[in-house]
């Protein structure tokens, strides 16, 4: 696909809604955009409305991006992250940073998608984006 993002990489680590539709936006825009998923799946795979056995909000987050599971528990796993696509432009991440850093050191962006609005009361109000 053509686009303003065509020879961008991006690694997308993202599960539920915010982040899967950011990096749905960069695929849009013609992103080469590798979903890295839990052995299991997303949970999102399971999610309602169902269509034929398979969820329409996953097809509609998810639409025109690869799908690798991978358990990153595994050292195996983070190697293969780390070499597999070595020129990852962008990763996209619901987890700190350093954590992301520690899995792949070939980024030269990483994206939190944060929800501020989501935080407004309970015990994680206090806590940095």
């Amino acid at each position: 696909m053509n686009g303003a993002l065509s020879g961008l990489r991006v690694l997308d680590f993202t599960t539920t809604i915010a982040g899967p539709h950011c990096t749905r936006l960069l695929a849009d825009l013609g992103a080469e955009v590798i979903k890295i998923e839990a052995p299991d799946g997303d949970m999102m795979r399971t999610r309602p409305p169902m269509r034929s056995g398979a969820s329409t909000s996953f097809g509609q987050l998810n639409a025109g991006k690869k799908s690798v599971a991978l358990d990153l528990k595994s050292p195996a796993a983070v190697e293969a992250v780390r070499t597999g696509w070595p020129v990852a432009a962008s990763v996209t991440a619901p987890t700190p940073s350093a954590t992301i850093r520690r899995k792949t050191t070939t980024a030269s962006a990483i994206t939190m998608p944060a929800m501020p609005w989501a935080r407004k009361s309970g015990p994680i109000t206090e806590m940095p984006l």
